[in-house]
């Protein structure tokens, strides 16, 4: 009797076995160049309103609750990678005191910065891709 797939019994496949499959599995999802050169813009962009925080509040949810826990009483600091429009991040406001918003899209940097203005709460932010950008990002007490 086998407990599960792979030559672990304990089910667990052999290092490197999974990530394979969902690398060659992924890939087959790319889009094709031809197409991505023929597009007026990459696939890739999102308006930046979908992402916008908002008034409405963020339910909570597991993530959350763990975040605002590992947040000190006062003062915290909060990284927020692909922030979009900074629901995330924002969210952990108070006891977070500043945020950071990390996003390649300058729109939706404008549009973390607008909220962030809106809601008293200290911003920073730094366009480009993670984790190439990480140098110049400072240290917080929570990453989302």
């Amino acid at each position: 009797m086998t407990a599960g797939r792979g030559s672990d019994p304990g089910g667990v496949e052999p290092s490197g076995t999974a990530a394979r499959r969902w690398a060659t599995r992924l890939g087959a999802w790319a889009v094709p160049r031809e197409i991505l050169r023929a597009a007026p813009r990459p696939p890739w962009f999102f308006p930046p309103d979908l992402f916008r925080a908002g008034d409405a509040p963020v339910p909570d949810t597991p993530s959350t609750g763990l975040a605002r826990a590992a947040l000190p009483a006062t003062g915290g600091t909060v990284l927020d990678v692909g922030c979009g429009g900074g629901r995330a991040g924002l969210a952990l406001a108070p006891p977070a005191v500043h945020v950071t918003g990390v996003d390649r899209d300058a729109a939706m940097l404008e549009g973390f910065r607008d909220e962030a203005a809106r809601r008293g709460v200290g911003a920073d932010d730094v366009e480009g891709e993670w984790p190439a950008v990480a140098d110049g990002v400072p240290g917080a007490d929570v990453v989302v």
